[in-house]
């Protein structure tokens, strides 16, 4: 009745990734070239799958992920100084809780909660980054359509904190505010056949 899962990936660096931008302009617009460099960072997680009863199965799940060195993302554009964008971001945490309960042989109801810290203090929050911590609440159902079809559909609200940003590392000087409203809403649709 118990399942583990570990999940390791490594940091992956991106600086190769480039392309064509178009921008509109005083005249029917122009292209340039653009290029991004970008460090997505290594994580581990953790996941716990427990058979309660019968009808009832509990998920736990941790993890971490190495923001810290995530710390830039540059921007070279043709023609123009590049940009490195300073996140001073640290690394984050989280957890979650997950119950499946089977309603009846058709429907089995989900609902779910999770935590994601901050990777960045207020002090360093930027207005091109304003991540804060994340907390998520997810309900859903999934209907057994036939034996080897099930359609499930699910919605989940996103809570992204306050994303108050106090920030005097700005050139103009010191940028303070928050964004309102620091929330998102999903619908999802999922379909899965069993061969």
């Amino acid at each position: 009745g118990t399942r583990v899962s570990l999940v390791y990936q490594s940091e992956v660096d991106n600086d190769d990734m480039d392309g064509r931008i178009s921008l509109a302009g005083p005249g029917p617009g122009f292209a340039s070239g653009l290029e991004v460099g970008l460090t997505l960072p290594q994580f581990v997680q953790l996941g716990v799958r427990q058979q309660l009863t019968d009808d009832l199965v509990l998920f736990l799940e941790g993890g971490w992920a190495d923001f810290s060195q995530f710390d830039s993302i540059s921007l070279d554009i043709s023609d123009t100084a590049a940009v490195n964008l300073k996140t001073k971001f640290k690394d984050i945490w989280g957890y979650g809780l997950g119950v499946e309960y089977q309603l009846d042989p058709l429907w089995t109801l989900i609902a779910g909660w999770s935590y994601v810290s901050s990777p960045v203090s207020n002090s360093n929050r930027n207005a091109a980054l304003p991540f804060d911590r994340q907390v998520r609440y997810g309900l859903g159902a999934k209907y057994k359509w036939r034996e080897d079809v099930t359609v499930g559909f699910t919605y989940e609200f996103l809570d992204l904190g306050s994303n108050r940003i106090n920030s005097t590392s700005t050139p103009a000087g010191t940028l303070s505010g928050k964004y309102h409203p620091s929330n998102v809403q999903f619908l999802a649709l999922s379909f899965n056949k069993t061969f």
